[in-house]
């Protein structure tokens, strides 16, 4: 039996020491511990970790859920059509009409309109795209200081955020070695940084999340969001999707225009707290499902084949009203018409019509910003609920009910 007065630190064959009030057990106090140190306030960490466990019952009962409404307090929109909900609003209503194919730039952004005459330089413009919509989607929300650092969490979705960085990375080391990458360039080269530079620059220090699924990030990040909101692992959520570039060689994966980069981050909050605050309320997240179905890719013809999809495909759908609203991210995109068919089935197996609503091809596609512009679109068109509905070219699959600022 060891000794308990023995430090398993100490070298072997050294003098066994012992500190007084140890001979018998007794614990001692570490030495750098103040008497006073129950006066120091807890950290916004520790507090966080309080309320979350007020709110589980019982440690052996596994992590329960609050299952409260979530609302959507801000949008930030930045993208070469329109950059604030009135130019939305108003592209949105001219509809159709580009007659052009290939890119559609975005020379018109100013990032020192939205970050001050420094601090942004050596940025990505995916990462600048990012601040400046997170920048109005914190304006709109107006919540100023209202929840702290710890309170505050981001989530992003991205495809192509640092795929330039990564290409010209590539081109240089190939053409004159890695000793001649550029410092300030390395720093940008990881699919996070865009979180992060949200993080650092608007305090959100609860978490900070990237998600890379293609084409549905976006709306993944918003489900992650509206869950961490549940459990009591943030008070308040910046969620959306920051993209730049894309490849030319993937280019054929979506319907030309093409943007040349965009963002779309909205502010989730309980919707008690927001009521509380008399926070303007855009909508209200729903139920969402993400699968990855064979269907998509051309495969079975019905979500039941490929395991089990269609109850919670029939509770996405719900009893309501007629007509079923669903907003479509791209317009002509192989994938997502055959997910919209697939939903549409399960609708008219419901005894439900369909309403189909797809953006205008002035916005341009821009991979997981899409799908973000498909929810503002929803609760921007003063309908109570619809169904937004997005696929990758790999066949994931993303539905996302939402209610609107009516309901």
């Amino acid at each position: 039996m060891r000794d308990r007065g023995h430090d398993p630190r100490a070298r072997p064959g050294a003098p066994h020491r012992q500190r007084e009030g140890d001979r018998r057990g007794v614990p001692v106090a570490h030495p750098r511990r103040r008497a006073d140190a129950g006066l120091h306030p807890p950290r916004a960490g520790q507090c966080l970790r309080l309320r979350r466990k007020q709110r589980l019952d019982g440690a052996g009962e596994g992590v329960r859920t609050v299952r409260e409404r979530i609302a959507l307090t801000g949008i930030g929109l930045v993208s070469p059509a329109a950059s604030s909900l009135e130019g939305f609003a108003r592209v949105r209503a001219a509809g159709a009409g580009v007659a052009c194919g290939g890119t559609l730039p975005f020379p018109d952004f100013d990032p020192a309109r939205y970050l001050g005459e420094r601090g942004f330089k050596y940025l990505t413009p995916a990462t600048q795209y990012g601040l400046a919509a997170a920048r109005l989607a914190l304006d709109d929300a107006g919540v100023g200081d209202h929840y702290q650092g710890g309170e505050r969490g981001v989530v992003l979705g991205t495809n192509f955020a640092v795929w330039s960085v990564l290409a010209d990375m590539d081109a240089t080391i190939l053409r004159n070695g890695a000793d001649q990458i550029r410092p300030a360039e390395a720093a940008n080269f990881s699919v996070n940084i865009p979180a992060s530079q949200l993080s650092i620059r608007y305090g959100f220090h609860a978490f900070n999340v990237t998600i890379t699924t293609a084409r549905i990030a976006g709306l993944e990040a918003l489900a992650l969001g509206t869950e961490c909101l549940r459990r009591g692992r943030a008070r308040m959520v910046l969620a959306g999707a920051v993209e730049g570039r894309a490849p030319e060689a993937l280019q054929g994966y979506f319907s030309a225009p093409i943007a040349e980069g965009a963002a779309c981050l909205v502010v989730l909050e309980l919707l008690s707290a927001a009521r509380e605050r008399g926070a303007r309320v855009h909508g209200e997240v729903g139920p969402s499902l993400f699968r990855f179905w064979p269907a998509v890719l051309g495969g079975p013809s019905s979500p039941e084949a490929d395991g089990g999809s269609d109850g919670a495909l029939a509770a996405l759908i719900g009893p309501e009203a007629d007509p079923l609203h669903l907003f479509e991210a791209g317009h002509g995109c192989p994938r997502c018409e055959r997910l919209t068919g697939i939903v549409a089935a399960a609708a008219a197996s419901a005894g439900r019509t369909v309403e189909r609503h797809v953006l205008s091809d002035r916005f341009g596609e821009c991979s997981t910003v899409s799908p973000m512009m498909q929810v503002v679109d929803l609760c921007r068109s003063g309908l109570d609920a619809g169904l937004v509905v997005a696929a990758s070219p790999q066949g994931h699959a993303a539905l996302g009910r939402w209610a609107g600022a009516a309901a």
